[in-house]
């Protein structure tokens, strides 16, 4: 998990399932002997998982042969439990059944999930297919957060006696941040009443603690969701206005294309991008010259507005 100075869970995986079937294993099961496979099974997965089962049944006839085949992705627990807690059943009408469904398996994965969608978006980033970090701390801390899988590897003996050895799995670790999810809501908050009154191409916010140098908050506008970052539809009006693309362009290109616009919003402009302070440094000159006493606050200075330098 990724968490702020509180514990409040920024991002988090969850873990969900792929629905795959087996069309030899369907087809050829021993318990076709006593009857049908095939009937039974479709009627599971149309009950449980609302499937085609017409379109599924034609597929397993017309595939024979085939181990695998995706029929839903990223199911969650709760949509799965239902069909397990059937198969699993002690009564005896349902063991009945139950016999004759086969070939039905899931994968197992896990998906990152944002709690608060737009909230510090880039300041967290996201991942890619793989839990592969692509942005922000997810990407910097993409090693820690991920861990290690597990490996089994198998060999032979000279008495050719199979022989396992097994490297267990190292869980990825939390990072906690120096965030505080209530400065952030208030830093996004006038954030985006500003983009609503006025609006800029990029508006940047930076909440620090001046005496231990830590990030309390980090915001820039546009934001947009962790749970959908290629939502293009909230940002046409925005490349129109910015990037002078309209939305019948925008609809027209090609996808590495539009990637590259969504790019501009997926950066923390807080930290990428160069910015000149220009007077506010003013103060830092003043303050500096009062602390170690090289003018008084009653001198005074001529600005000319420029100043030549021999040679130069």
């Amino acid at each position: 998990d990724i968490l702020d100075r509180n514990g409040s869970v920024l991002a988090t995986s969850e873990k969900v399932y792929n629905l795959v079937i087996d069309a030899y294993v369907i087809l050829n099961s021993k318990v076709q002997k006593e009857g049908d496979c095939v009937d039974a099974t479709m009627e599971a997965l149309e009950t449980y998982f609302g499937v085609d089962t017409a379109e599924v049944k034609e597929w397993v006839e017309d595939n024979p042969e085939s181990r695998y085949r995706v029929l839903q992705k990223k199911l969650s627990y709760d949509v799965v439990q239902p069909y397990k807690d059937m198969m699993a059943s002690e009564d005896e009408e349902i063991q009945k059944k139950n016999k004759y469904i086969k070939g039905i398996w899931f994968e197992e994965e896990y998906i990152r999930k944002y709690p608060y969608n737009t909230l510090a978006c880039d300041i967290i980033g996201f991942t890619n297919a793989g839990n592969v970090g692509a942005y922000g701390l997810e990407a910097y801390y993409n090693s820690e957060l991920n861990g290690t899988d597990g490996r089994q590897y198998g060999y032979l003996t000279d008495e050719s006696t199979l022989e396992r050895t097994t490297v267990a799995a190292v869980n990825g670790n939390n990072v906690v941040t120096t965030l505080d999810i209530n400065v952030q809501r208030i830093i996004e908050k006038h954030i985006s009443d500003f983009t609503q009154a006025i609006g800029s191409k990029h508006t940047g916010v930076i909440v620090q603690d001046i005496k231990s140098g830590e990030i309390l908050g980090m915001a820039t506008a546009p934001f947009y969701n962790l749970n959908d970052t290629r939502d293009y539809d909230s940002f046409k009006k925005y490349f129109a206005k910015y990037e002078g693309v309209s939305e019948e362009d925008f609809d027209a290109m090609e996808e590495t294309d539009k990637l590259t616009l969504m790019q501009g919003i997926w950066k923390n402009f807080a930290v990428s991008d160069a910015y000149e302070p220009g007077s506010t440094v003013k103060l830092v000159t003043v303050a500096s010259a009062l602390e170690e006493d090289t003018s008084k606050p009653a001198d005074e200075f001529n600005c000319t507005g420029a100043l030549e330098f021999e040679g130069v």
